[in-house]
């Protein structure tokens, strides 16, 4: 006589344990792509033509009338300084 397994419960198509390998791989898959997202996003900025420039400077990081000032202008590139 001859005991035979019985079938394991299946979620949809697939069983629990099939599930969750389908989660693991899926889940490594959108991390493997939201990296070369990032890789290729930091690649861009660093061409020339997306180096504009607009990085804050040293005075409008640290002098607080030049942060007012560039906050007023909408941007924080400010290349006047207005403190000594």
């Amino acid at each position: 006589m001859k005991i035979v397994a019985p079938e394991p419960k299946r979620i949809g198509p697939f069983t629990r344990l099939q599930w969750a390998g389908a989660v693991i791989v899926g889940g490594a898959g959108l991390l493997f792509a939201a990296g070369m997202a990032v890789l290729a996003v930091r690649w861009l900025l660093s061409l020339e033509p997306f180096r504009t420039g607009s990085s804050p400077t040293r005075a409008s990081t640290t002098c607080p009338r030049a942060r007012r000032s560039a906050f007023r202008r909408g941007w924080a590139g400010s290349t006047s300084s207005t403190c000594s």
